[in-house]
């Protein structure tokens, strides 16, 4: 008995311990509150939203519903009169056809110009060849335009091919053009099809030859407003004559519909033709329409309700999407590209993690900043310790050169243009902050450290400057020729007895710029072993055989200094040729000055 007792006390107690337990499963997952939470966030709202909205503005959505009709209207206006605004622009342009033009001349004074009857012939078969390509070649012609009429004013009609006899014709002349070179659209239609007219002007005598028409086709005008119910939409006159309809047998009548209690009326006048578009909705339609919106609320709420679910569902378990993102970051730092993880907001185990991997990322490129610059400062260094070098070096020569040239007797009367030239050379050699100058500039350097070459050696040198113009904005290091001409004016023109020449070139060879100081002097000598230097076009090859042979003090400081500014791809090359002279070639970049 007791058994059965407490049997029964667990059937009661069961449902309110299912609840229990159910609610503590829903209660300990954020997963499921969320999915609840969000559900019931959305779909009350839009349940509530959707019922007012319909019990309570029913005026407000009939009104809208006509503003949408108007709206449709003015969209289907506006695309038929963008159409017949293409038609009357074209037929503008064919009215300037000059052999329409002669053909119509002709047959207003058939003694102007000598045409015999076979030439008349040629040009009404030219004139119907081009009425017929407009026809038939152009998209206008394919999809709107059913034939094209050319009359003369003795009545005379050209027309295309397979065209119909219009049927008023003589309206054309009660047209109220109202400019006389202009289309205008016809008040009536023929065969009903709309009329679009322009007068053929002869502008030498100022008279008027002839009208030239189009007619559009009528299914073509009916495609586009063809998504009306029919007998809901209607083209007419200003006088309110049907032009177009989706009937054709009310085409030529009286359009008389007003705004009443069964049916609305929209109008809308063309800007353009002079036509006007009425559109006729019947307001059971519209109450049609209102009870589908409700159903549509209705149903749209179901359907929310069930995408809440998913999407929330879905959403929360993308809940590990930034540990993948962290594991892929992870993988790109392994391969040295350090990028931070973004988006993440949440100040749970998942936040912690980003944000602790994200300080570990900045500190390595805090690091990697400070390798990077320390690198940038000791080149910089090296840099200007090889031009601490270059620059005495040269002055000590120069003065050199101006103290020996004073000792002679001749020399004293040139020593002020000298002392000139000098010290234009001493102002260019210490001016600081400029580290990088036009090859313009630095070519006149050269120039005048030649002069005072020149001054000490008299005929035995010449020289030339062979720059193109579009070269001499180029940006190259300064002091980078003068080694160069140093170089072959001690150790190669000073080894002669006969006249010396130097040239000083420069030219691009693959978008690099080339700069060679050639000389006739003693040349190089050639060695046997296999560092012996050859000509090459390979400036990394040049490199390890200039490091054999050697460069002397100031072109090995010279090479140094390109190599730390642009690379190991850029250097100095020197070509033996053979006794006969030696080629000193440098290879940089090509970077022009800003402007």
């Amino acid at each position: 008995m007791r058994t059965s007792i407490e049997r029964r006390n667990q059937l009661r107690i069961h449902p309110i311990s299912l609840f229990r337990t159910v609610w503590r499963k829903i209660n300990s997952k954020l997963f499921y509150k969320m999915v609840i939470l969000y559900s019931l966030l959305t779909v009350i709202p839009l349940a509530l939203v959707s019922t007012t909205f319909y019990l309570r503005s029913k005026s407000i959505f009939e009104t809208r519903l006509l503003e949408s009709r108007s709206h449709t209207l003015v969209e289907t206006s506006d695309k038929i009169d963008f159409i017949l605004k293409a038609v009357a622009e074209n037929l503008e342009g064919y009215a300037d056809d000059r052999v329409m033009i002669s053909v119509l001349k002709n047959d207003r004074v058939p003694s102007t110009g000598e045409i015999n009857l076979a030439e008349r012939k040629s040009l009404e078969s030219n004139l119907i060849a081009f009425l017929n390509f407009v026809l038939t070649n152009t998209d206008l012609g394919i999809n709107y335009i059913d034939a094209i009429y050319l009359y003369n004013e003795a009545g005379k009609i050209y027309k295309t091919e397979n065209a119909t006899d219009p049927e008023f014709h003589l309206a054309l002349t009660v047209l109220p053009f109202s400019q006389r070179d202009k289309p205008e659209w016809a008040f009536f239609v023929d065969h009903s099809r709309l009329v679009c007219s322009i007068q053929i002007i002869d502008y030498t005598t100022n008279t008027k030859l002839g009208y030239l028409s189009v007619m559009l086709k009528p299914e073509a005008i009916k495609e586009l407003y063809a998504s009306y119910p029919e007998g809901s939409f209607f083209i007419t006159n200003n006088r309110n004559v049907i032009l177009s309809a989706g009937n054709p047998e009310s085409v030529g009548e009286l359009f008389q519909a007003r705004t009443s209690k069964q049916i609305v009326v929209n109008k809308r006048v063309s800007l353009y033709s002079g036509f006007v578009y009425f559109n006729v909705v019947s307001r059971s339609e519209l109450y049609h329409e209102i009870i589908q919106l409700g159903r549509f609320a209705a149903w749209t709420t179901i359907a929310s309700l069930g995408v809440v679910l998913l999407l929330t569902f879905v959403l929360l378990k993308r809940v590990t999407g930034p540990l993948r993102k962290l594991t892929m970051l992870m993988r790109k730092a392994e391969k040295e590209v350090f990028v931070p993880i973004k988006g993440i907001r949440s100040y749970d185990e998942i936040g912690i993690l980003s944000e602790s991997f994200n300080s570990l990322i900045a500190e390595v490129r805090d690091l990697i900043d400070k390798v990077y610059k320390a690198e940038l400062y000791k080149k910089d260094a090296e840099i200007k310790a090889i031009k601490m070098y270059m620059s005495p070096h040269f002055l000590y020569n120069t003065l050199e050169i101006v103290g020996i040239i004073a000792k002679s007797p001749e020399g004293i009367k040139v020593v002020p243009e000298m002392v000139q030239t000098l010290s234009r050379i001493l102002r260019f050699s210490i001016t600081p902050g400029n580290d990088f100058i036009t090859l313009k500039t630095e070519v006149q350097f050269v120039q005048w450290y030649m002069q005072l070459h020149q001054y000490r050696l008299g005929e035995r040198l010449t020289f030339t400057v062979q720059v193109p113009e579009e070269l001499l904005s180029v940006k190259v290091p300064k002091l980078i020729l003068q080694p160069l001409v140093e170089n072959a004016v001690i150790h190669g023109i000073s080894q002669i007895m006969t006249t010396g020449h130097i040239e000083v070139l420069a030219y691009e060879l693959d978008y690099d710029l080339i700069l060679e100081v050639r000389d006739n002097g003693g040349g190089v000598t050639r060695q046997e072993e296999p560092g012996s230097i050859v000509e090459t076009k390979d400036f990394t090859q040049t490199e390890a055989i200039n490091e054999k042979k050697g460069l002397g003090t100031g072109l090995n400081q010279l090479e140094t200094r390109i190599k730390l500014l642009y690379g190991a791809r850029y250097g100095l090359e020197i070509i033996d040729t053979a006794g006969e002279g030696a080629v000193i070639r440098i290879l940089l970049p090509m970077t022009f000055t800003e402007g």
